[in-house]
C-alpha cells in the first residue's frame, strides 16, 4: 500500500458500483465467501452494504473500507461470466485491479494502522484472505 492521496479518497464516493450491482455482489459474498470466513454476523453488516447501495457519500470511512473489501473478495470469487452478467464489458482482472486500489485507499483513509475500529480491522481481514488466497494458489 501506497502513501494516501486525499484527492484518492475523495474520488472513492463515485467508485462504488451502482446499488443492484451492490445488491449482486452482496448476495454472491453470502453465498460464496462468507460460509468460509464467518468474520462476522452477515445480518451484522447488511446495513452497511445497503447504506453503500442508497447513498455511498453517508458512508463513514470504516464503512467505506469494509464495502471495497466485501466488493474486492466477492469479485475474487466470481466467474469471468459472472463478473460480466454483473458489471457488463468489464472483465475480472480490471475489475479486481481497480478494487484493490479503492480498498487500499480507503484502509487507509479509515487510518488502519492506528485504529481499533473493528469494522475497520474485519475489512483489512477481509483483505489479507484475498492475498492468502492468491499465495496459496500460486504456490501449489
Amino acid at each position: 500500500m501506497d502513501t494516501i492521496n486525499i484527492e484518492d479518497t475523495a474520488a472513492l464516493y463515485t467508485r462504488h458500483p451502482s446499488a443492484e450491482q451492490v445488491t449482486q455482489l452482496w448476495k454472491q459474498y453470502l453465498s460464496n465467501i462468507h460460509p468460509m470466513t464467518k468474520l462476522f454476523f452477515d445480518w451484522e453488516k447488511e446495513h452497511v452494504l445497503l447504506k453503500a447501495a442508497d447513498n455511498p457519500q453517508a458512508l463513514t470511512k470504516a464503512e467505506q473500507a469494509f464495502s471495497f473489501a466485501v466488493y474486492f473478495i466477492t469479485i475474487l470469487s466470481l466467474s469471468e461470466e459472472e463478473c460480466r452478467h454483473i458489471f457488463g464489458d468489464s472483465g475480472k482482472p480490471p475489475l479486481l485491479a481497480d478494487f484493490q486500489s479503492c480498498v487500499e485507499t480507503a484502509l487507509l483513509a479509515a487510518g488502519l494502522i492506528t485504529t481499533s475500529d473493528l469494522l475497520v480491522l474485519q475489512a483489512f481481514l477481509l483483505y489479507l484472505v484475498i492475498f492468502l488466497h492468491v499465495f496459496y494458489q500460486s504456490t501449489f
